[in-house]
């Protein structure tokens, strides 16, 4: 299975001064424990996008340079694939009406083509896996953890 990590997922498993550190890392630490053939996934996207949140007004890293290190490191450190973007516009998911749904929709559908599922923090994006805040990860179908939103 295919897990495309939300920018947000990002952050919280990178850096333990994140409020939901302990969420994502648990999380990360179940899938990856009962399901050797799960495949962390980001994509220029979601890299770009924790690179500007951790260096800007998140504060978590001192800059450029730094975000993309973290990066890499939290990288090496679990089973990670680098999802090739080619997707335009006019695929976003038919609920996307408001322009803040418009990545979360376009992440939606990159990981659908990849047969894969969209793993967030954030509450109602459709179709996507939202990590559960219990500290318990429970196997509940298939290779699927959490909930779906």
């Amino acid at each position: 299975m295919i897990y495309l990590l939300d920018v947000n997922v990002l952050l919280a498993a990178s850096y333990t001064s994140h409020y939901l550190h302990e969420r994502a890392d648990g999380w990360l630490k179940s899938v990856t424990e009962a399901d050797t053939c799960a495949r962390l996934a980001t994509c220029s996207v979601t890299e770009l996008g924790f690179v500007r949140i951790a260096c800007g007004g998140a504060n978590l890293a001192r800059g450029v340079s730094f975000a993309q290190r973290d990066l890499i490191h939290l990288k090496a450190q679990k089973p990670f694939i680098f999802l090739d973007d080619s997707l335009d516009a006019n695929l976003l998911p038919p609920w996307v009406e408001r322009s803040k749904q418009v990545t979360d929709g376009h992440l939606l559908q990159l990981a659908t083509t990849y047969s894969g599922t969209l793993v967030t923090l954030d509450e109602g994006i459709p179709g996507a896996l939202l990590i559960p805040k219990d500290s318990l990860f429970v196997k509940e179908s298939g290779t699927q953890y959490g909930v779906a939103a």
